[in-house]
């Protein structure tokens, strides 16, 4: 199966009182500014929207970015991590301690590979939704980068790195069902521009490492500074 680092709860939180405007499978493309001063989106399939404020909540490629401020780099930091997802199941719940199925654990070493462990078990979801996951992180090289490998040999690498850790972290990975791969970004602060009614949130403008809680965090103070 395929898991979101976005927990099910808080994606229908966002989600919520917003199914007679919200729209899916539509891809940006551009937006142009009309006589009147609207903006209006085009997208991929020819659908257009127009409206009086367009915000760019693209992500770290984003498309309204690129065309209004004309950036789209990202800085590589040289470091990646992969999250290895575990399904809480009642055989992975009777061999996890309790560490590694409430809450938050971190893990540093002696050699630059790094963990961090988080749990997704709310009361009164389908069992289904429920998982760990930790995410393992190092700086790569040519001949352990992840990037653009199959689950089984992203699992294999990070088996590799954690070769020395305790039993149940490397248990922990091996018997993981899905991983993901984040190559760690950021990008470059911009000179100030003028603003208008095209606005940039979240990744779209200060992209940065999902460390420390900083990304999500600061786009979720930037959409409430904005609403």
């Amino acid at each position: 199966g395929q898991w979101r680092i976005t927990p099910p709860r808080l994606t229908r939180a966002l989600l919520s009182g917003l199914d007679d405007i919200l729209h899916f499978d539509a891809e940006f493309t551009h937006y142009e500014i009309e006589v009147d001063g609207r903006v209006t989106a085009h997208f991929a399939d020819g659908r257009r929207a127009t409206g009086d404020v367009l915000i760019g909540a693209d992500g770290s490629r984003s498309r309204v970015a690129k065309q209004y401020l004309r950036r789209d780099e990202l800085v590589d930091t040289g470091w990646t991590a992969v999250a290895c997802f575990l399904p809480l199941t009642e055989h992975t719940r009777s061999w996890l301690p309790t560490n590694l199925k409430r809450g938050l654990c971190f893990v540093t070493s002696r050699v630059p590979v790094f963990g961090f462990n988080a749990v997704y078990d709310p009361l009164g979801e389908p069992e289904e939704e429920r998982y760990a996951f930790h995410a393992v992180t190092w700086k790569v090289t040519e001949d352990d980068n992840p990037s653009e490998q199959d689950h089984n040999l992203v699992s294999k690498l990070v088996g590799a790195k954690v070769k020395t850790w305790h039993p149940h972290l490397r248990r922990f990975v091996a018997e993981s069902t899905s991983t993901c791969v984040i190559p760690l970004r950021y990008s470059e602060p911009c000179q100030p521009w003028r603003p208008s009614n095209v606005i940039l949130l979240g990744d779209a403008i200060h992209s940065m490492p999902p460390t420390a809680r900083r990304g999500g965090n600061t786009a979720l103070r930037g959409a409430h500074l904005l609403s």
